[in-house]
């Protein structure tokens, strides 16, 4: 049968939903099903059952399965639902997915952490093995035989003794309306008898994407829809005190102009900078008259609450603060720091240098809000959290939040960016003022400009080699940014990345602030994505401080095998050392460590262990004599446990190395609180050519998985510099690279 994914189904998703009842972290309502009738082109009618809230199967033998989390190209559309159809026992040609819109049966719907496949793990099996078990049992009746008796393969249950097989199809009108099997009598597959997880499987989309289907935010329309631009202050927090208006409203094209004024409110998971700034919106008949109209713009901006930061000035004072200050937060008092750093055989010290850096995915945000006149709010919507968006505006407008539907669309890349909802925020209040349906389009400008930036900061460290070549004592001093006192995005002490504590017997970490008011955020792989880099430098340090080969003393580093409890950051598993000390031996072997290398070119290794992944990665890089880094190969050895989709699985890993890389040759500046990088001629991320063959191999060990969008990224800095080290003597520090004459 061909393969039926994406089509048309001519059943609306919200009538679909309407009356399923209430899903919080399981399955619970199987039994529920009802039977629908759907056109397909070319086809009769075909009769559906649902039999969850994420599963239909038609009479066709057609099964529909929901994708409830947003798709930014980490391949979750496809993964998710591999789930369902391998515990369901169907093949995937016969399998169509849709894209569910935001209700709270589907809690908790969000995209980040590289959560949704450990989260959705069992759920979602669970699902797909309960109806199938249902089946069984609809064709247990029909043929007279005890159920135990049976087998299902390739959708169709199966009596062995006879021969006798029945479809899902056939089945599927009586199999829904059983009772729903209770957890305990639900046996899902082991992982040696997966048929289709651990497989090649094609991204969902990817026919639709190639063909300019209309999936992404930018390509929503609705009836009656006008087109928004959005100008805000280039300081965070200054406020509009007068604007051309009326020149505005008389050039082609434009419908109005008005300014829009801040607001404030509290809801959780949301930064203070994911507020509703304040601005001037212009509303025309199309993007490009819209977009147009804001470049003549003249807006008077008061500056008095504005940020007056400047990066240069943070960089210095934080460069100066190597001895924590009294205000210094002791986060990590363990051993007898002194005592080891007085009986050392050597000590080293250096202080590394992250920036800030933008997130800059290929699409700009944007989103389309329609203000109805009952009261209503519909969002057409490429964000990562989108329940949290509704609250968001249910705050701000003062209304409830039953009356907002917000439609998950796909994004181009959200990296964390799409987390906070500002651009839902200024949609919904140009829509309201309008009273027309409007899609806000941020330009690029207003993208690079106007993001929650991966903060920048210092991290200071100093270790103490005793006589064996092995690490005794360790100092680590983290300076960053902060609004209100505390560091907007946990920094400094890092246990979950490189459990020093354990390891090192005598350890002391300081975390300090600097007031600074550039809006950060979740950026790709959190704490892990700046960490790793310092962490993995300077243990390369220690171990030629240590005249040791780096494989070797970050094995004997991580010791005996246990699993480490890491209470700090109670979202994170257990570090297992086994499974840390296997990617680095992965690698080793992958990259054949330790070979000769042709002048001027070497490996060089970094690991991390983030968000409950191990990732272990080695380059091989040259260094031309005028400065130019060739990364030609890099390795990546990963163990997320079993892989759900080796296709996708090894293209985030891909993708993580380029966008490490690519970060590496990037920061964002600012003076006087105003973004200087304002488009990708100042930003200009990695280009094809400077691209490395990536090759990736995983240890598939029997555990719940873990995520991959974002492990693959933190490690690359390091393995990138260390090999620049090795290759030429130079020890770099600080990031981008250019800051020490290099270019990728």
């Amino acid at each position: 049968m061909a393969t039926r994914i994406n089509q048309e189904t001519g059943i609306s998703r919200r009538a679909m939903l309407a009356g399923s009842g209430g899903l919080v972290l399981c399955v619970t309502l199987l039994g529920c099903s009802r039977e629908s009738k759907l056109e397909s082109p070319g086809d009769a009618a075909i009769s559906e059952t649902e039999f969850n809230i994420y599963l239909r199967i038609g009479t066709d033998g057609i099964a529909t399965i929901q994708s409830a989390q947003p798709e930014i190209g980490q391949g979750v559309k496809t993964a998710l639902p591999m789930m369902v159809a391998e515990e369901l026992d169907i093949p995937w040609e016969q399998v169509r997915v849709e894209q569910s819109v935001v209700n709270p049966t589907f809690s908790p719907q969000f995209a980040g952490g590289s959560l949704a496949v450990p989260m959705n793990w069992e759920r979602l099996r669970k699902a797909g093995a309960k109806a199938r078990q249902m089946l069984v049992a609809a064709a247990a009746v029909e043929w007279g035989v005890d159920a135990a008796s049976l087998k299902t393969d390739a959708g169709s249950v199966l009596d062995p003794a006879t021969g006798n097989s029945l479809s899902y199809g056939s089945l599927a009108g009586v199999a829904g309306k059983l009772p729903e099997p209770d957890d305990e009598s639900v046996q899902l597959k082991e992982t040696k008898n997966f048929k289709l997880l651990g497989s090649r499987v094609s991204g969902v989309d990817n026919l639709s994407i190639v063909t300019g289907q209309p999936l992404f935010g930018i390509d929503q329309n609705v009836p009656g829809m006008r087109y928004a631009s959005y100008a805000r202050c280039p300081s965070v927090g200054g406020t509009v005190t007068s604007a051309n208006l009326d020149a505005i409203m008389v050039l082609p094209g434009v419908e109005n102009a008005f300014v829009v004024r801040a607001a404030s409110f509290d809801t959780p998971r949301q930064p203070a900078n994911a507020q509703l700034r304040e601005g001037v919106a212009i509303i025309a008949d199309s993007t490009y008259a819209a977009i147009a109209a804001k470049r003549d713009l003249e807006i008077e901006w008061n500056l008095a609450s504005a940020s007056a930061d400047n990066w240069s000035e943070f960089r210095a004072s934080a460069l100066a603060m190597a001895t924590p200050p009294e205000t210094a937060t002791r986060a990590t008092d363990k051993g007898d720091v002194a005592t080891a750093f007085a009986a050392a055989s050597a000590t080293i010290s250096g202080a590394y240098v992250h920036p800030f850096v933008n997130h800059a995915p290929m699409e700009p945000q944007n989103c389309t809000a329609w203000y109805k006149e009952d009261g209503t709010f519909e969002f057409w919507a490429p964000t990562q959290l989108p329940a949290e968006g509704a609250k968001m505006i249910a705050a701000i407008m003062e209304m409830p939040v039953e009356n907002i539907t917000v439609h998950l669309t796909r994004m181009g890349g959200g990296f964390g960016r799409r987390l906070y909802n500002d651009f839902m925020l200024e949609a919904a209040m140009i829509s309201k003022m309008a009273g027309v349906p409007v899609k806000l389009q941020w330009t690029r400008e207003d993208d690079m400009e106007n993001d929650c930036f991966r903060p920048g900061g210092i991290q200071h460290i100093e270790a103490a080699i005793d006589n064996a070549g092995k690490v005794s004592g360790w100092k680590t001093h983290y300076i960053g940014p902060s609004m209100d006192g505390e560091s907007l995005v946990p920094m400094g002490v890092y246990p979950a990345g490189f459990v020093p504590e354990p390891m090192i017997e005598n350890v002391r970490a300081d975390t300090s602030v600097i007031k600074c008011n550039i809006p950060t955020g979740a950026w790709r792989a959190p704490v892990s994505n700046s960490y790793a880099f310092a962490i993995n430098s300077f243990l390369h340090e220690a171990s030629e401080a240590a005249d040791r080969d780096f494989v070797e003393f970050y094995v004997d580093l991580l010791g005996e095998d246990r699993e480490i409890v890491n209470d700090a950051f109670a979202g994170f598993r257990p570090v297992d050392t086994a499974r840390a000390k296997g990617v680095i031996r992965k690698v080793a072997g992958m990259a054949e460590w330790g070979r000769e290398m042709p002048a001027n070119r070497a490996l060089g290794l970094s690991y991390f262990y983030c968000h409950s992944t191990y990732v272990a990665e080695i380059a091989d890089v040259e260094v031309t004599p005028d400065k130019q880094v060739l990364v030609h190969n890099v390795w990546v050895a990963a163990d997320c446990g079993p892989v759900v989709n080796m296709s996708m699985a090894e293209s985030l890993c891909q993708g993580g190395v380029i966008d490490g890389i690519s970060t590496m040759g990037l920061e964002c500046t600012f003076e006087d609180g105003e973004i200087q990088e304002k488009n990708f001629h100042a930003y200009p991320i990695l280009r094809m050519r400077s691209a490395p063959q990536v090759k990736v191999e995983f240890i598939q060990t029997e555990t719940t998985p873990s995520g991959l969008g974002e492990p693959g990224m933190p490690p690359i800095a390091a393995a990138v510099t260390n090999a620049i080290y090795t290759a030429t003597g130079e020890r770099l520090r600080e990031l981008p690279i250019s800051k020490a004459g290099y270019r990728i």
